[in-house]
């Protein structure tokens, strides 16, 4: 089910927002509401790209580990 939730936008904004909705013949609301499906998806697609560049560093720092033994001091 759908919630509402209210935004405050500069007026050239809410002007983009409208000539965008205008010109895709949807509504403000579809156009928003695809716009934050995209961008919620962009952060969650970086996020899990940027664990799974942490697990490949930590990957390289024990095989450098094992590779060079105990240091010696």
């Amino acid at each position: 089910m759908s919630k509402i939730v209210s935004v405050s936008l500069p007026p050239e904004t809410r002007d983009a927002l409208d000539a965008e909705a205008k010109r895709q013949r949807r509504s403000r609301s579809w156009v928003v509401r695809e716009a934050v499906a995209e961008y919620v998806a962009q952060r969650r697609d970086a996020a899990g790209e940027l664990a799974a560049g942490l697990v490949a560093v930590a990957g390289v720092v024990m095989l450098l580990a094992v590779l060079l033994g105990p240091s010696e001091e």
